[in-house]
């Protein structure tokens, strides 16, 4: 878990290890400027290597902040934004969703979750899958994704990708 050498570099790895989840932490010194510094969701690379030199599963990146989360498969590619709720979308069962473009912005994507309900998100990993708070939460996203992780692999995105890449973006 790359906490980007900030707001969750204590936290993140109180979460984790409390719950039990084998996990290690980078980029959790911060020093008050080195926040998203070469690090994080905003710079995959260290976390890309570092998740294919350990031989590691997966690897969670926050930002400096800590609302935004993306992912890195076992071979080092990028889980962006868009395809995590394409994968959360799907396993939560909203076959046949419609899928509504609006604006960049946490305000226009809870907007639009407020007036017609369902989830939102935006490719630089801000995940709103909270209807009811409509927040944006780096910590809750990366648990919703191990959760998948645990129970599927990422098998389950290898379909939903090919079709995201496929149908949605043509």
């Amino acid at each position: 878990i790359d906490t980007a050498n900030g707001a969750t570099y204590q936290v993140a790895d109180k979460v984790f290890t409390t719950l039990g989840i084998n996990h290690v932490i980078i980029n959790n010194n911060p020093d008050g400027v080195n926040i998203n510094r070469g690090c994080g969701s905003t710079h995959l690379e260290m976390l890309k290597d570092y998740v294919v030199k350990n031989k590691m599963s997966l690897g969670i990146a926050y930002d400096g902040d800590g609302d935004r989360c993306l992912a890195v498969d076992e071979n080092g590619e990028e889980i962006d934004g868009d395809k995590l709720l394409a994968i959360i979308s799907d396993y939560l069962k909203k076959k046949g969703i419609n899928v509504k473009a609006v604006d960049v912005g946490d305000y226009n994507i809870t907007k639009e979750i407020n007036d017609i309900g369902g989830i939102g998100g935006e490719k630089s990993g801000h995940l709103l899958i909270e209807p009811k708070l409509c927040y944006s939460d780096a910590i809750v996203s990366a648990l919703i994704i191990l959760r998948l992780y645990q129970k599927h692999g990422f098998k389950i995105m290898d379909n939903i990708v090919n079709y995201y890449e496929k149908d949605l973006l043509n």
